[in-house]
């Protein structure tokens, strides 16, 4: 009798052991954290990540950006977008950078930073008609890059048609402080960068768009 009780004992204990550890177990997975994507518009700066170009406003100053050199890498056959007749009159190179309501054309911007062959460009800008405006700034211009006395450059060109100004130089070491101050040849939105050009020299690409008030830069 007594052998019989323990025996159905261990019985209900052994079927109450096996339900109990095999019921399935309910996991609640933690919360997904969201992702910011870095690469779109901040509200609080002009450009984010325009081709590794970003645009800083400085206030009352003019607005100049320098990121460290990048590797060359070919442009696609569509970013070349600026046509040829952009190139008729200093009017129509300044429509193709400036919109409405003195807005600057973000894609004008990629293009330029993009093209293959900038010194070509920066020839027929040269080659438009030149203004009384024009021929002040490319004056100037060239009279400032003396503010780079402790950057040595060379293979520089430089143009100026309508309101815009652009610059190429090859450059062994470049001084964020004489390109900030070589941009106040004249009230400037400001808009550079450095890259490592086919070649493997380091490079400075620039266009400088005139106007009266450089803390008012609108970019889209």
């Amino acid at each position: 009798m007594k052998k019989g009780f323990i025996f159905g004992l261990l019985a209900v204990l052994t079927v109450f052991t096996y339900h109990f550890f095999n019921q399935p177990v309910s996991v609640k997975p933690p919360p997904l954290e969201l992702l910011s994507d870095s690469s779109i518009i901040d509200s609080n700066s002009d450009i984010k990540n325009l081709d590794k170009t970003t645009v800083t406003n400085l206030g009352n100053k003019n607005s100049v950006k320098v990121i460290k050199p990048t590797q060359h890498t070919e442009p696609s056959e569509s970013s070349d977008k600026l046509s040829e007749s952009d190139f008729n009159s200093g009017e129509s190179i300044t429509n193709a950078f400036v919109l409405e309501n003195d807005v600057i054309s973000k894609d004008a911007l990629q293009d330029f930073f993009t093209i293959d062959n900038l010194d070509e460009l920066i020839l027929k800008i040269k080659n438009i008609a030149p203004t009384e405006q024009s021929e002040t700034r490319e004056y100037q211009l060239s009279q400032n890059l003396k503010v780079f006395h402790n950057t040595n450059y060379y293979a520089e060109s430089y143009a100026c048609a309508g309101r815009i100004c652009t610059l190429s130089l090859n450059y062994d070491e470049l001084k964020k402080e004489e390109l900030t101050e070589f941009s106040k040849f004249s009230k400037n939105y400001t808009f550079t960068n450095t890259s490592v050009n086919k070649y493997g020299e380091k490079q400075l690409k620039a266009i400088y768009i005139a106007t009266d008030d450089p803390s008012k830069l609108t970019v889209k």
